[in-house]
C-alpha cells in the first residue's frame, strides 16, 4: 500500500505531518448497519435472512477480511477517498454515521411489524453500501491517473468543492439520478483537479454551479483549459467567440492576460509535482546500498 499510495500523497501534502496516513475502509461498518437488526434474536432465522440479503450486495460485514478496503487518509481528514466515501453513506444513512437518517422511528416500527419490510430496507442498506464502495475505488482512480498526467489538487479544496456541489443539490436528485455520485462522480472529480484555478482568472466563472449544471458552460471552460494547457494562444475567431459569453464576458486583453496566467499555474504546479516525485525516487535511490554508494563511481 506504501508503494501504491505514497507517492501521491507526497504529491497532495499529506505525508508532510504523517509519515504515512492510510487506513483500512470498512465497506459496511457495523455502526452504520447495525439497525437492520433491531430487535432481532441473534443468529434466528431472521438474522441470517438479513445477513444474506445484505451479503448478496457485498463480500462482507464488519471487520471480516472482505469488507476491508485500503483507501488514502482518515474519516476525518480533508483528504480524498475516505472522507469522500463516508460523505456519501453519511448523507444516505445519517450524518452521525449510526444510521440514524436510514432507521428512523417510523422504519423501525414498520420492520418490526413486517419481515418483508425489514428485508427491502436491508436490499436497499446493500445499494448504498455497494455504492460507497464503487465511489471509493472510482475516485482513487481518478487521482492516480490525473497525477500520473501531473495534475493533482490540494485535498482540502477537493473536498470543499464537492462539498459545496453537495450544498447546492448537485450531488443528489435528477441530476445525478438516484445512484448519486456513483456515475457521475469520477467526472466532477477530474473536472474539479483541472478546472481549480479558473475562478482566480476568470471573475464571473462560479466553478460549482459550472461542474455542478455542465452544458456549454462546462464545455467552453474546457475549452480554453486546452490551450491554457498547451500554453498556446487561440485563433482569435475562437478568442473573439469565447470572450463574448456571459462566463468570460470581458475585454481582449484581459481574457489574453487571464489566459496566460492561468497557463502559468498550471506549468509552476506540474513543475512542482514533477520536484517532489524526482525528489522522492532519488531519496529511494540514495537509501538502497545495493545500487548507491557514497563517494564511488
Amino acid at each position: 500500500m506504501r508503494a501504491a499510495y505514497d507517492p501521491v500523497m507526497d504529491a497532495m501534502g499529506m505525508n508532510i505531518k504523517k509519515p504515512f496516513a492510510f487506513q483500512m475502509h470498512h465497506i459496511s461498518a457495523l455502526k452504520t448497519i447495525m439497525g437492520i437488526y433491531d430487535g432481532v434474536g441473534y443468529d434466528s432465522q431472521l438474522h441470517r435472512a438479513i445477513t444474506d440479503r445484505l451479503l448478496q450486495k457485498v463480500k462482507g460485514l464488519g471487520n471480516q477480511p472482505d469488507n476491508l478496503m485500503g483507501v488514502m487518509g482518515a474519516v476525518t481528514d480533508k483528504d480524498t477517498t475516505h472522507q469522500l466515501t463516508h460523505l456519501f453513506l453519511k448523507h444516505r444513512t445519517g450524518m452521525k454515521g449510526a444510521g440514524e437518517a436510514f432507521f428512523t422511528d417510523d422504519a423501525l416500527i414498520r420492520m418490526r411489524a413486517s419481515d418483508d419490510v425489514r428485508l427491502k430496507m436491508a436490499d436497499k442498506l446493500g445499494d448504498y453500501l455497494l455504492d460507497a464502495e464503487v465511489i471509493a475505488r472510482q475516485a482513487q482512480g481518478v487521482l492516480d491517473t490525473l497525477y500520473a498526467q501531473g495534475k493533482a489538487i490540494d485535498p482540502e479544496t477537493l473536498i470543499n468543492t464537492l462539498n459545496k456541489l453537495d450544498d447546492q443539490g448537485y450531488l443528489k436528485g435528477s441530476k445525478i439520478g438516484k445512484q448519486y455520485q456513483v456515475q457521475r462522480l469520477p467526472k466532477m472529480v477530474e473536472e474539479i483537479v483541472l478546472l481549480q484555478d479558473a475562478e482566480l482568472f476568470f471573475p464571473n466563472v462560479d466553478i460549482v454551479k459550472v461542474i455542478g449544471k455542465g452544458g456549454e458552460g462546462l464545455k467552453n471552460l474546457k475549452t480554453i483549459l486546452k490551450y491554457a494547457e498547451d500554453g498556446t494562444t487561440p485563433p482569435a475567431n475562437v478568442m473573439n467567440k469565447l470572450r463574448q459569453k456571459e462566463l468570460f464576458r470581458t475585454k481582449d486583453q484581459q481574457f489574453a492576460d487571464a489566459l496566460e496566467n492561468w497557463a502559468i499555474t498550471i506549468r509552476k504546479r506540474r513543475a512542482t509535482l514533477k520536484q517532489n516525485a524526482t525528489r522522492k525516487n532519488q531519496a529511494l535511490y540514495r537509501q538502497d546500498p545495493d545500487v548507491y554508494f557514497p563517494g564511488k563511481q
